[in-house]
């Protein structure tokens, strides 16, 4: 039986998971919930600060591991790894890995154990890549982020056909971590869009928490700030502001439902300047507020269709955009939002 990715993180299933030491929030799925084969051995979440460390520990399968923030410091089989935000790790069955330093700032981080075998039966293909292959790192692993988050989904929430979600999110993470670790030029772009247009969109997308302006997002992609805006929001459908005030608000749904993180945390984490400019704009989005969205999920109710969540669908007025902040960011104007437990949220 594979242990543990760490013996100290509860399993998702538990009633009321222990705080532990270090752990500000996260949670570990140990097995298949679905009981269907998926190939899937644990998966999980974490965001921890500089007291957590996690202790020398092997697996039956292959563990797939991505930095999504922060800075983590391993020894793998006598090697020394240094992981930065995107970096992905892939960890050979049977070796024995641990992290050697504490982390010197808070960090967040997917993982997920698989016995490729069983991904094998369903997608041939994809095993030569893997066989005899050594410990595999690689500094982008950016194409990971959307699969991982995928399967957090599938194993954060009780949700219909649950067998058929895990098993196609697990073949979508390990189709995407075989072709950035074992595939040479392994990231493509859409042929039917702008390659600096798709790498921009593929930023955003997977670097949505930085704080990303228009001038800064051209320079990145290699075009001008006016060439990038006009081809962006033609072959895309909107502006790239807008796209990443979307992708932010489509993360925080998943932290709001997925995690305990407080809002101001999520607030901070997305990248908002505070925790009412987040408020603003997601209630804008959503037609309710993050505390109410939140609510209604835990209760069982769609969000926002929960009696809370009606109640502050019907003080949103006078919904519009305004402007926007220097540098692109979207000002969001919805006049006057209450908030149940914390009060008034006053435009500012």
């Amino acid at each position: 039986m594979a242990e543990l990715h760490d013996p100290r993180v509860p399993p998702r299933s538990a009633a009321h998971p222990e705080r532990l030491p270090g752990v500000l929030s996260g949670f570990h799925v140990e097995g298949d919930p679905s009981g269907a084969g998926t190939g899937l051995l644990h998966g999980g979440e974490s965001w921890a600060s500089t007291s957590y460390a996690i202790d020398a520990h092997r697996h039956d399968g292959w563990e797939l591991y991505l930095q999504a923030d922060g800075r983590t410091a391993w020894r793998v089989a006598g090697r020394s790894v240094e992981l930065l935000p995107g970096h992905v790790l892939a960890v050979p069955p049977g070796t024995l890995h641990e992290m050697v330093e504490r982390p010197s700032a808070r960090h967040h981080f997917f993982y997920a154990g698989v016995d490729l075998a069983a991904v094998g039966r369903r997608h041939p293909a994809l095993l030569p890549a893997w066989q005899d292959a050594p410990l595999l790192h690689a500094v982008d692993g950016s194409a990971l982020v959307v699969p991982f988050r995928r399967l957090v989904r599938e194993l954060g929430h009780e949700l219909p056909l649950a067998a058929v979600g895990i098993s196609t999110a697990v073949d979508a993470l390990v189709l995407e971590a075989t072709r950035v670790l074992r595939v040479p030029g392994g990231r493509v772009h859409l042929a039917a869009v702008h390659p600096a247009v798709a790498r921009a969109r593929s930023l955003l997308d997977d670097r949505c928490t930085e704080p990303w302006t228009v001038p800064g997002l051209a320079r990145a992609v290699g075009l001008s700030t006016g060439h990038l805006a006009e081809a962006f929001s033609r072959e895309i459908g909107v502006a790239p502001h807008r796209y990443l005030v979307e992708r932010r608000v489509e993360r925080a749904t998943e932290l709001l439902t997925g995690t305990d993180l407080p809002i101001t945390a999520i607030a901070h984490e997305l990248g908002f300047s505070s925790s009412s400019h987040f408020s603003r704009v997601f209630t804008s989005t959503v037609r309710v507020t993050p505390r109410t969205y939140r609510r209604d999920a835990r209760a069982g109710a769609p969000p926002g269709r929960g009696p809370a969540g009606e109640r502050v669908r019907q003080r949103v007025e006078d919904r519009q955009v305004v402007g926007a902040e220097p540098g692109g960011a979207v000002v969001l104007d919805i006049g006057h939002v209450e908030d149940d437990d914390r009060g008034p949220v006053e435009t500012s």
